[in-house]
């Protein structure tokens, strides 16, 4: 499915910003010492910029927010998509129904912003909503945490390779993990 595929290109994309800083890091400071830590957050930016735009190209909208602009027959046909793609068929498709004029237009009718955070904020999908909350706070104090530890910790190490080559090499490791997650 291209989800998978614009999954598997993500997991690439990462790694591709890891190896591009990695062996930035290398021609720059391989001993990390007197690294320029900017250009190398600049450089891993790429790739993530080129996946966003190949993204916002090619990945169709939303059926939520297909209904929320007043696009129901798109909503409709959004959610038929999803239901072959996970091999269902349309005979049990019932017409999208609108929940009180909420999830319709909220923003174009002149609700205030409380109201349209019902949508997500509301007891039905509350704990989804914290729980994808807490899961994108723990993912980012890890990621920086280690972004940060990482060549402190291996500039220290009595290696044979150099911490900018270990680097380098711990995102081709992700390269890999990448693919074969997508098998």
């Amino acid at each position: 499915s291209s989800r998978m595929v614009m999954m598997t290109g993500r997991g690439l994309m990462y790694s591709a910003g890891m190896m591009a800083s990695s062996v930035l890091l290398v021609l720059d400071d391989p001993g990390l010492e007197q690294a320029h830590w900017r250009l190398c957050f600049a450089v891993s930016v790429a790739p993530a910029v080129i996946m966003g735009l190949l993204a916002f190209a090619f990945l169709p909208e939303s059926p939520l927010y297909l209904a929320s602009t007043g696009d129901v027959a798109g909503a409709e046909l959004g959610i038929r998509s999803m239901r072959r793609l996970n091999g269902l068929d349309d005979r049990h498709v019932a017409r999208l129904k609108v929940d009180s004029g909420l999830a319709l237009g909220a923003a174009d009718a002149g609700y205030p912003l409380w109201m349209q955070l019902q949508i997500v904020f509301g007891h039905r999908i509350l704990p989804t909503t914290v729980a994808v909350i807490f899961a994108g706070f723990v993912n980012q104090l890890m990621q920086t945490g280690h972004s940060y530890a990482e060549p402190q910790l291996l500039a220290n190490d009595s290696s044979l390779i150099s911490p900018a080559w270990q680097t380098c090499i711990e995102a081709c490791y992700s390269a890999v993990g990448a693919l074969l997650l997508a098998l």
